[in-house]
């Protein structure tokens, strides 16, 4: 006998989980199509035998088994009906239990019906638990699962958002009405479907009508109608009207979103140039190197070079005391002896205190120090990481502060501009090509031009020559008013064309031609102007068209009514002022009069319980007379 699929896996469970969650309880034969070795058939029977969360996998209880053993005796085969009775027990379980109870009440040393022989196949694997998967799962159970997973995890089909979208319009429908209900309730109206309601269940309560075994508190001392007011519904936004607000964000829709912002980041990085610092090729410019001045001169390094080719001492030993305990005390400097004469000091182990530079020491002790860290250095270096790129440094000679170029710059900086430039021609004189004729002929005159000069100052001397000279922060602010007005070189000859002229300056000598050319260039000039500004003002009210509509229709009235109210409300804010003003200056004569009615009314109350003790001695005592008068009337 060859039975499909065998034992369920755990796998297999949740697949059928999640796929019962999706389709539901109906749909057996796709989910089957998940399963590549179980059916329809086996599907449903270990949904229902073992899976569905109502059934009981615990030990039978003892009321249970009473339960079971009766009801075979009542409904003899009838192993369904039995299980709905039996609640949480499917009818396999029910069978398994009475077949165990009977065989243990047949023999005491009874086999288990659950266990199987070698051999045998369990009938109903659907009612066992599942097997646990294996380490290495098979190919075509690796590629069940993750056909699974994919078709389970979409869950945005056209069927699964019309049944999404069915199912949340028919609950806010649902909502909709019970809300109109209520609110025609509270009005007043009775609704037909309540009436109708009502009038079926005449005999009943009407549990949506009203409240069953209501007990109404009775009245008390103090008055709770203040307490009685009406529950606002709240709004139901929970629930989407629209297709678009049920089915959520398109992925088309939220890819072209993170595009556009893309695109943007990309036009604000072109903007500000921002380098691409994840590519490694991109180098950094370097600044320039500045070095200090050299502390060390040629002289000590030469003799730094002749005491690294002197010999160390041979051992451990150091006899620069006498004492055997060196090993243990600090080593003692001794500041009377001659530097160049002391005992190296090996301090490897940094058990001496620092040594300073005016302690006498030589330059042997120094040398000693730096090899040490110099070996230290060379320890740190060789455990860094290899490096991944390589990199040349190329060292840029150091630019010599000098005080006379700086004050030279400074004074070239200071002189005018025509001189800078004839001093730039003196110096590329020697490069430029032979001058021409028409060049030649303005040397000579430049020449006789100078010796003319010459001449004058020579027979004509000034006494006193006076330069003017110029701060630095007048020759920037001059520099900035020639740049601005440079950057509008042909505003002047735009405003003037060549067919008009000022009357002062006619050729003619008629001025009202010139006037009249200058009033036609205006009233040109005004036309233009006139036409894009009723452009402007049509475009302006096309735009604001409805606004204006708007405000006179709707919001004016409702800015005037709102005036109103708060004429209302001040008006009233005023009146209540006045009248808590007034309260408070009556409250006390009214608090004194209270008081002192509810001290008379206590005093008439004591004089009244005064009185009624007298009459109740009073009435004892008559009673205790008439009581004694009656045995004597009898002897």
């Amino acid at each position: 006998m060859m039975i499909r699929g065998g034992l369920w896996k755990n796998t297999e469970d949740e697949i059928l989980k999640v796929a019962v969650m999706k389709y539901g309880i109906n749909e057996w034969d796709r989910i089957s199509t998940l399963l590549n070795s179980k059916s329809a058939k086996q599907c449903k029977a270990r949904w229902f035998q073992w899976l569905e969360p109502s059934i009981k996998k615990v030990e039978w209880t003892r009321e249970e088994d009473e339960k079971l053993l009766h009801l075979a005796k009542l409904m003899p085969s009838q192993w369904r009906t039995i299980a709905k009775n039996v609640n949480g027990r499917t009818a396999s379980q029910c069978i398994e239990r009475y077949e165990k109870l009977l065989d243990a009440a047949c023999n005491d040393n009874y086999e288990d019906p659950r266990r199987l022989r070698a051999g045998e196949i369990d009938p109903n694997p659907e009612t066992r638990p599942a097997r646990p998967d294996p380490v290495d799962m098979d190919e075509d159970e690796k590629e069940m699962l993750s056909e699974a997973r994919a078709r389970l995890a979409n869950t945005k089909g056209k069927k699964a958002k019309r049944k999404a979208r069915e199912a949340q319009l028919e609950e806010a429908r649902r909502i909709a009405s019970l809300q109109k209900r209520r609110e025609l309730k509270a009005a007043g109206i009775d609704d037909k479907s309540t009436w109708n309601q009502q009038k079926r269940k005449r005999n009943g309560i009407d549990y949506n009508a009203e409240i069953p075994f209501e007990k109404k508190p009775p009245l008390g001392f103090y008055n709770v109608g203040d307490e009685d007011r009406e529950v606002v519904l709240e709004q139901h936004d929970q629930f989407p009207l629209t297709i678009e607000e049920l089915e959520g964000k398109r992925r088309v829709d939220v890819e072209a979103e993170l595009r556009k912002q893309d695109i943007a980041k990309n036009k604000i990085s072109n903007k500000l140039n921002i380098d691409d610092f994840s590519n490694v090729e991109t180098v950094r410019k370097r600044s320039k190197l500045m070095l200090p001045a050299p502390q060390i001169s040629d002289t000590e390094l030469e003799e730094i070079a002749k005491m690294s080719n002197a010999g160390d001492l041979v051992g451990s030993e150091n006899g620069f005391t006498d004492a055997n305990y060196f090993g243990v005390t600090h080593a003692t400097r001794r500041f009377g002896l001659t530097p160049s004469k002391g005992t190296v000091i090996r301090d490897e182990l940094h058990i001496n205190e620092g040594i300073d530079k005016d302690d006498g020491v030589n330059l042997k002790q120094l040398k000693c120090s730096q090899r040490f860290r110099i070996n230290n250095l060379h320890k740190g270096l060789s455990n860094l990481p290899k490096p991944k790129s390589e990199y040349q440094i190329v060292v840029q000679p150091v630019p010599e502060d000098n005080e006379e170029a700086g004050h030279q710059a400074l004074v070239t900086k200071k002189r005018s501009k025509v001189l800078n430039m004839r001093a730039d021609e003196d110096k590329h004189g020697a490069v430029a090509v032979l001058p021409s004729t028409i060049e030649q002929a303005d040397q000579i005159i430049r020449k006789e031009l100078l010796s003319l000069k010459e001449h004058d100052c020579a027979k004509y001397p000034i006494d006193e020559k006076v330069v003017t000279t110029f701060e630095e922060d007048e020759l920037r602010e001059a520099d900035s008013m020639i740049v601005e007005e440079a950057q509008y070189p042909g505003e002047a000859q735009k405003s003037c064309s060549p067919g008009c002229c000022l009357s002062s300056i006619a050729e003619d000598g008629n001025p009202v031609a010139c006037l009249r050319s200058e009033f036609e260039k205006v009233q040109n000039e005004f036309e233009k102007v006139k036409k894009k500004a009723q452009i402007i003002e049509n475009k302006v009210k096309v735009r604001t068209d409805g606004y204006e509509k708007r405000a006179k229709d709707v919001l004016w009235p409702k800015i005037e009514e709102t005036f109103k109210q708060m004429d209302t409300a001040t008006k009233e804010l005023e009146c209540f002022q006045a009248l808590q003003k007034q309260e408070q200056l009556a409250a006390t004569s009214r608090i004194n009069n209270m008081w002192e009615e509810v001290q008379k009314q206590k005093e008439l109350e004591q004089t009244l319980q005064k009185r009624y003790g007298d009459l109740v001695v009073k009435l004892e005592k008559k009673q205790h007379q008439s009581k004694g008068a009656v045995p004597k009337m009898l002897f």
